[in-house]
């Protein structure tokens, strides 16, 4: 459980770094408490807090009974107590207990690996939108050399290599942008999914948590 606390410090650090929509990274981060692997699992907590550690002193009643066909009044009744023993009480509640702590401790991991999954999305998100972003600036820079490369066709140390590998860079440039889009628009997708809402993902990392914090 202190792992918990941990985890949870760390996401109310990233609080200041906000999605366009007002939906923060601390809301995304948050949403690990309710991913669906959690649930049957918080069931089963549930169960186990909700019920007792103690072993029933009797572990069984048995009611008897025998009557005399042939006379009414010789009716004999009686009950059969088994009661449980010392030593099973105590064993019963140290299972009890090593069952919660079991349990608790399988709980924790889940959400472990939701917060891991969220983190993670939330880097490859920066990610792809930094190569995203700089790539569409090299587009640019690639087309500038391009266009100047077409108008010295007519000089006369003109080298046509030099301008098939300027549309290369640029064919090249082309589909690592549509690729690096498409990666970016899954990411959204499983953002808002994970947070079960709609409308564009923007992060302001100017006071995103860093490396050294996050180690700390």
């Amino acid at each position: 459980m202190k792992t918990i606390a941990v985890f949870l410090f760390m996401i109310l650090c990233a609080s200041s770094v906000s999605w366009a929509e007002g939906v923060s990274v601390t809301d995304f981060l948050s949403s690990a408490i309710h991913d669906p692997t959690l649930h049957f699992q918080n069931e089963k907590v549930d169960f186990l807090k909700g019920s007792s550690a103690n072993t029933p002193v009797i572990r069984e009643v048995e009611f008897r009974g025998r009557i005399d066909q042939f006379k009414e009044s010789q009716q004999r009744w009686g009950v059969r107590i088994s009661p449980t023993g010392w030593g099973e009480t105590r064993s019963g509640k140290r299972v009890y207990n090593a069952s919660l702590e079991y349990n608790e401790a399988q709980f924790a991991l889940l959400l472990h690996k939701a917060l891991k999954r969220r983190y993670m999305a939330l880097i490859d998100y920066i990610r792809a939108r930094d190569l995203l972003e700089l790539n569409r600036k090299l587009m640019e820079i690639a087309e500038d050399r391009l266009d100047i490369k077409r108008k010295s066709i007519d000089d006369l140390d003109f080298d046509p290599t030099a301008l098939i590998a300027a549309e290369d860079d640029i064919i090249e440039l082309q589909l690592d942008i549509i690729d690096l889009e498409n990666s970016l628009r899954d990411l959204e997708d499983e953002i808002k999914t994970a947070m079960d809402a709609d409308g564009p993902v923007s992060l302001d990392l100017d006071n995103l948590i860093d490396v050294d914090a996050i180690k700390q």
